[in-house]
């Protein structure tokens, strides 16, 4: 099989600068429990130092640092070229700070006191954004200076690296050209794990507002309580326990995209506020009366039929039609067979290069199974699926690195299919009981043969009772040879079905 382009080659190595020692502990302690290597620096200058002197993939800077500002380090960052991305961690009334640091390349914000679903939802994102999407791009113009131009015709490139090259991809490459350099609203829909968000990222990075922030901003992850605070910000006194006033997602994506993700799940009445908000190009901070003018790129995403939702009363009819100025659809993985395998190659290369393995490849009988699945998970599943098989695997994955890493049952694609009596000797039941045991025969007979004949391990697989799969292999005649060690299957817990020919 044809290998991937060249990804990242090393752990993700994240550098904390922060001049709070408690800040950076819990950031450290939270971090390192995702499997990152952490750094810490406690100014600027220190920063900047551990920047030339080591090797890291991923900034959190906080602003106000001593000795060196955390503008100042990102000035100095861009002098350099450095393309890392940069996460800035806002405080208290640092709207303007934030908004410069966009326009010095910061590519995330996190507003104190930071979530910890938040943190890792961010550094997750900008890694994923800086591997896969780091094709160079035409330098886009100031926002608004000399009016909506062509698309940028480096869309195609960067959207095909990530997601392959199929007649559906070369259609949203079209429709990102059309739309980038307006300042047209999107509604991004498609199943979860398809991608929207790669889309929404490519809109910004062939935009006017390239240069801007990125925020991107799960809507069904906040409490309907925050979600207004989130968004618009808040001063402070505005409720119990705002000792201080904070700047929301709008305020720190100035001159940049801000990217509302699962939208359907907005509150009615948050709707409302949005629509004003979009109509006005203003807000209010919540306890606040000053108007904040807006000056940002909203693009939204939604992995349900929205004008269902409004036929249901979930979803405000007027907010629906201010954000339909332009419709893309990312369609399942499904419908985009011809996808799969270049997906599945760039993702192995990337996991072997995580596991410090050398590269493998993609047998044929597994590459068929690939494409012959329905993926209900999309290309978030793919993935999961790819890197636990390249954890299992000392070479090609095949058949049995696929079994191990959890593929869904295709029962359909590799039993043979019982007929229906047509003679009407058998009843109902007995059908069901015929086929039942068709099915049953050919999944252990299966796993058997995956695990040498090894019956503890098969059992264990099976999660059956070791008498059990005993007596059912008697019952099915199936050979079970003495056990030969642990078999070349030496995870532990279940392996669901995944089809073979019996």
């Amino acid at each position: 099989m044809n290998k991937a382009a060249p990804r990242l080659t090393r752990t993700s190595r994240v550098l904390i600068a922060d001049d709070e020692p408690d800040v950076r502990c819990v950031l450290k302690l939270l971090i390192t429990g995702e499997g990152y290597t952490v750094i810490e620096a406690d100014n600027g200058e220190t920063a900047l130092r551990v920047l030339k002197e080591s090797q890291v993939d991923i900034l959190l800077l906080d602003l106000m640092m001593p000795v060196l500002s955390g503008i100042e380090v990102l000035r100095r960052l861009k002098d350099l070229s450095n393309t890392m991305p940069v996460i800035v961690i806002t405080g208290c009334g640092s709207a303007d700070a934030a908004i410069e640091a966009g326009r010095y390349g910061a590519c995330g914000f996190l507003t104190k006191p930071v979530r910890n679903d938040e943190v890792l939802y961010t550094i997750q994102l900008a890694l994923e954004n800086h591997r896969f999407c780091a094709a160079p791009l035409t330098p886009p113009s100031p926002p608004y200076e000399g009016g909506a131009r062509g698309g940028s015709q480096t869309a195609g490139p960067a959207l095909q690296k990530i997601m392959g090259s199929s007649t559906e991809v070369q259609k949203i490459v079209t429709q990102i050209e059309q739309v980038a350099r307006t300042d047209f609203t999107v509604i991004i829909s498609g199943e979860t794990g398809v991608g929207k968000e790669v889309v929404a990222m490519a809109i910004h990075r062939n935009s006017r507002r390239a240069a801007g922030p990125f925020n991107a901003v799960d809507c069904g992850s906040i409490p309907p309580t925050l979600i207004e605070s989130e968004l618009f910000g808040h001063e402070k006194g505005a409720f119990t326990g705002a000792n201080r006033s904070r700047c929301g997602c709008f305020e720190t994506a100035a001159g940049g995209t801000l990217f509302l993700d699962e939208i359907g799940n907005l509150p009615l009445a948050m709707q409302a506020k949005l629509l004003r908000a979009l109509q006005e190009r203003r807000i209010y901070r919540v306890g606040g009366n000053t108007p904040i003018p807006l000056d940002v790129r909203v693009l939204v995403a939604t992995n349900e039929e929205l004008l269902a939702q409004v036929e249901a009363g979930l979803f405000r009819q007027d907010l629906y039609y201010r954000l339909d100025e332009f419709s893309i659809r990312v369609p399942p993985l499904r419908e985009r067979t011809q996808d799969i395998l270049f997906l599945a190659l760039g993702f192995l290369q990337v996991a072997c290069e995580e596991l410090g393995k050398a590269a493998l490849d993609i047998t044929s009988e597994a590459a068929q199974q690939l494409e012959a699945y329905s993926w209900p998970g999309n290309v978030r599943e793919l993935r999961n699926l790819i890197r636990r098989a390249a954890l299992f695997a000392d070479g090609p994955i095949d058949h049995g690195h696929l079994l191990l890493a959890g593929l869904s049952p295709m029962v359909t694609s590799y039993v043979c299919q019982p007929q229906p009596d047509l003679t009407g000797a058998l009843s109902f039941r007995e059908l069901v009981r015929r086929d039942i045991s068709i099915t049953e025969r050919a999944i252990i007979s299966q796993v058997l043969e995956q695990t040498g004949g090894n019956m503890k391990q098969t059992a264990r697989f099976l999660r059956l009772d070791y008498k059990t799969l005993r007596t059912k292999a008697k019952q099915y005649s199936l050979k079970t040879p003495p056990e030969k060690g642990t078999g070349p299957l030496n995870a532990k817990g279940p392996v669901p079905f995944s089809g073979a020919s019996h």
